[in-house]
């Protein structure tokens, strides 16, 4: 059996991982990555949230994020792994931020009921005043 590379000759190969039905996607997994394996010449540019798909494929990893594209170093559990690193940070940071905007409201909230208790005790001493001055 001739290999991919022996029956065509491109400078490079695009592919696309497609989610399908799951006995289709794990044939197409496992076809996409002896395709890249075999392809010798030229690069290959694969697009997958296929986790298995790319460890299988064992190329190197460019990450496209805020109109940036950069190569990782390190395997794909590197990755992944930092980026759920970076989601426990942002989390954290979420939920500082939370907090601090609760204690902010809970700080005016209390800041107004003094206001308005010090506008009450003032309608009241006015008041109490206006009536012993008519006695």
């Amino acid at each position: 059996m001739k290999k991919f590379h022996e029956h065509f000759c491109p400078c490079y190969v695009v592919c696309f991982d497609v989610q399908y039905e799951y006995d289709l996607h794990a044939t197409l997994t496992h076809c996409c990555s002896m395709v890249v394996s075999c392809f010798l010449q030229g690069g290959v540019v694969l697009v997958s949230h296929d986790a298995r798909l790319i460890c299988e494929a064992g190329c190197e990893l460019w990450v496209v994020d805020n109109k940036t594209v950069t190569r990782f170093e390190g395997e794909f559990d590197d990755y992944r792994d930092s980026l759920l690193e970076q989601i426990e940070e942002d989390a954290e940071a979420d939920k500082r931020k939370l907090e601090l905007k609760l204690e902010k409201r809970k700080q005016e909230r209390a800041e107004k009921l003094i206001k308005a208790k010090e506008r009450s005790d003032r309608a009241r001493l006015k008041k109490q005043n206006a009536a012993s001055a008519t006695q």
